[in-house]
């Protein structure tokens, strides 16, 4: 099942293709290093709670706590968290630099993610490739465009971790499961899902290597200790999970319509369900890419290529496309789960297939792989313009409610308000979490629940909800009885809401004409405005 060893030559980094990737490379992290802010929709979140990780002893004291744990964080799903937290060893930080921070690592996650699957490549098949260069069309995917920030550092290093357990088939024993240890060690606080996807593929390859067709099983060919290891943890994770009380966010689990699983084809490409006008081409190049599909193997084909599979690799595929079509579009309370996997299922696709000549056939000419290369950079630098153009479009948005964010006083409770139009899309679900950072202001959409750090003070808990956005504003207006029972789990906080906050701030629309609210700043369709005080200001 081993492929064949490669000469010394075939590990030799190639110059024309180091210069191809690191190309690549520069479009796809163009758009983060020439604009302030990204359009990533949760990415407003972790960096108010990295701001606030940075120490809650000023205004927003009264509010939020940090809760002890592993590593003075969180147990899981902490990849970006812990970075931050050693980053904040080295020196002071101030909010450009949890916003910059943000930059950095969704900039490793999008080259990492091409990177690792190009490593796992040479690893399959023993030779450096321009073909997993393909693995940068995915690098906008949906993951990416929500925000998912700690899942999508981690996921290269799943990708990597798969890579490392296959190199080393030939280890000893002892270094060998120290390796799987630390892998598992890595995953798990780095982001749980990975680490289940990392599970599964283990046991596919596993699995692949004991029961091979037309032989009889052996099951010493198996790794036993580090599958043991590696399933032994998945399960304690998982009774953990079960036994352990619901976090703040739920532990609600749903499958989902049918019509969810179209998103998983679509997904990979950078498809998000009311993502925005602006992110939508990225959706629309998916089509185009599905649709090119056939012609390009019949290119391939005429041309003296063929698609090898990888010795190996295709149980592990199996395995991970089953748990995708599976994976429910709620898992405990998490929302959008079912677009986590497939992009890495397609990334290990890529990894595990290569190009190879036609036994007999022409080989094929260097101005055909040319042409290819200048048209996989064509598109990629499609794309990022694409990104570029979104970008540069939120960051003047963004930049208005900074404007209106120097009216603010420190602590001040903002209840963000999206107009009547806006809420066709998520584009503004998040991005009043720029006031943490920016004023030291109180809004009620972080999420506060969840395996990191961060946590409303008691006192405070009716601000908040399990799964908080920003809120239409034509719900300010509907009485508390008409709030149901989904509404009220994503905006529990705006009943009553005259008396639990000091300020509203309205992003894309005119400011109301309504009594109580009096306009203080506006800037490009953002608007900040006061609630009168009331005598006694009560406690919420």
């Amino acid at each position: 099942m081993q492929s064949p060893a490669p000469d010394a030559a075939a590990f030799r980094p190639v110059p024309w293709l180091a210069a191809l990737t690191l190309a690549t490379a520069a479009l796809i992290v163009l758009p983060l290093v020439l604009n302030p802010f990204l359009p990533f929709e949760d990415l407003p979140n972790h960096i108010a709670r990295r701001h606030l990780a940075a120490g809650t002893d000023g205004a927003l004291a009264d509010y939020f706590i940090l809760r002890d744990g592993l590593l003075d964080g969180p147990a899981t799903n902490a990849a970006v968290d812990l970075a931050w937290r050693l980053r904040m060893l080295v020196a002071p930080v101030s909010a450009a630099d949890a916003v910059a921070f943000s930059h950095w690592a969704m900039g490793f996650a999008m080259v990492g993610f091409m990177g690792a699957v190009m490593v796992l490549h040479r690893v399959l098949h023993g030779r450096w490739s321009a073909w997993p260069l393909l693995a940068g069309l995915l690098v906008h995917n949906a993951n990416i465009l929500w925000g998912f920030e700690n899942y999508a550092v981690t996921l290269p290093f799943g990708i990597l971790g798969l890579a490392l357990w296959i190199a080393t088939r030939g280890a000893a024993p002892a270094l060998r499961l120290a390796l799987t240890l630390a892998v598992v060690a890595l995953l798990y606080l780095g982001h749980v899902l990975v680490l289940l996807a990392y599970a599964a593929l283990v046991i596919g390859y596993e699995a692949g290597r004991a029961w091979r067709p037309g032989l009889r099983p052996d099951l010493r060919a198996v790794d036993w200790p580090g599958l043991v290891a590696i399933c032994t943890i998945c399960l304690a994770h998982v009774l953990i999970g079960v036994t352990a009380p619901a976090p703040g966010y739920g532990s609600a689990t749903q499958f989902g319509p049918l019509s969810e699983r179209l998103q998983l084809l679509l997904s990979p490409f950078g498809s998000t369900p009311g993502g925005g006008a602006l992110l939508h081409p990225l959706a629309g190049q998916a089509v185009l890419f599905l649709a090119a599909l056939p012609l390009l193997w019949a290119l391939a084909r005429r041309n003296g290529l063929s698609i090898r599979l990888a010795a190996g690799m295709r149980l592990p595929l199996l395995l991970l496309g089953l748990v995708t079509l599976l994976m429910p579009v709620q898992l405990s309370g998490v929302h959008f789960t079912h677009l986590r996997y497939p992009v890495l299922l397609l990334g290990l696709l890529i990894a595990a297939t290569d190009l190879r000549p036609i036994p007999g056939a022409r080989p094929p000419s260097n101005r055909l792989a040319g042409g290819l290369m200048l048209a996989l950079l064509a598109v990629i630098a499609l794309r990022a313009h694409v990104l570029d153009r979104a970008a540069r479009a939120y960051s003047a948005e963004i930049a208005s409610i900074a404007a209106v964010a120097a009216n603010l006083p420190a602590g001040a409770r903002v209840l963000p308000v999206i107009a009547s139009r806006a809420p066709l899309t998520t584009r503004h679900f998040h991005s009043a979490a720029y006031l943490v950072p920016l004023a030291g202001a109180f809004v009620p959409t972080l999420f506060v629940g969840g395996s990191h750090r961060l946590a409303l003070a008691p006192e405070w808990q009716a601000l908040s909800a399990a799964q908080p956005v920003a809120v239409p504003l034509h719900l300010l207006d509907l009485p508390p009885d008409r709030f149901s029972a989904p509404m009220r789990e994503i905006w529990a906080f705006v009943p009553g809401w005259q008396d639990h906050f000091t300020h509203v701030l309205l992003i894309g629309g005119t400011a109301p004409d309504r009594p109580g609210l009096d306009p203080l700043a506006s800037a490009a369709g953002t608007t900040l405005l006061a609630l009168r005080p009331v005598p006694g200001d009560p406690a919420p």
